[in-house]
């Protein structure tokens, strides 16, 4: 499972087109992930045992603010960008009618 957190409400307009823009790179192919440094590799894995040991915490906290999706990363790569375009594009609309 993928969990994406999204406050909408804390979007700026400079974010909003950032993330447009990934995800039009992404679906082209035409976004590359650089290569990560010694230094990286090291810390990886005391981070991500970190996120996991705090993740319930942090479940119920996104919960409670009605900011937490829960996307299936099982998908196949073209329904799951297209899955996470439609959540994007829905909070940046109900963004937009808030004000």
């Amino acid at each position: 499972m993928v969990f994406i957190s999204f406050p909408s409400a804390s979007l700026s307009a400079e974010s909003e087109s950032w993330i447009t823009d990934l995800l039009h790179r992404y679906s082209k192919g035409s976004l590359t992930v650089s290569e990560t440094s010694p230094q990286n590799e090291e810390q990886l894995v005391p981070r991500l045992t970190a996120f996991l040991d705090n993740w319930p915490k942090l479940e119920k906290w996104f919960e409670k603010k009605k900011i937490l999706l829960k996307v299936n990363g099982e998908l196949e790569q073209d329904e799951l960008m297209e899955k996470l375009e439609t959540i994007l594009v829905e909070a940046l609309y109900k963004k937009q009618c808030q004000g």
